[in-house]
């Protein structure tokens, strides 16, 4: 018997944990400042190196995923770069894959971001 998971939410989830020690670092060096936007905080490519090292890079790892998320990863692919043609290096069901990692961290950070910035502020003022 095979059994398959579905890890697209842990993948994310490890994703946003490596995006948050980002983000708490940028506010270790400028506690004053507002909450970087996703594209302020990203300015040397930090975020896009989280996601694309989420992105697995095994088969078997991909078959699963492909299981589950083939046909909402392609729609992503699709939304994000007008086509799924082109030359992609893990082929277009990975980069489909990024595109759902990202939008999904994105929608997080959008979500809390700003607030925990504001906890973070108030507690070094305590």
């Amino acid at each position: 018997m095979v059994t398959i998971t579905d890890t697209l939410p842990e993948i994310i989830n490890n994703a946003w944990d490596e995006i948050l020690e980002l983000l708490k670092g940028h506010f270790a060096e400028w506690p004053d400042d507002d909450c970087p936007s996703w594209d302020a905080l990203d300015h040397r490519g930090s975020l896009h190196e989280i996601i694309d090292s989420a992105v697995p890079i095994y088969n078997r790892e991909l078959d699963e995923l492909a299981y589950f998320h083939h046909r909402e990863a392609l729609i992503a692919l699709e939304e994000r770069f007008g086509s799924c043609d082109g030359d992609w290096p893990l082929g277009r069901f990975a980069a489909g894959l990024y595109c759902l990692i990202d939008e999904a961290c994105r929608r997080i950070f959008d979500d809390e971001a700003e607030d925990l910035w504001q906890e973070w502020q108030e507690s070094k003022d305590l």
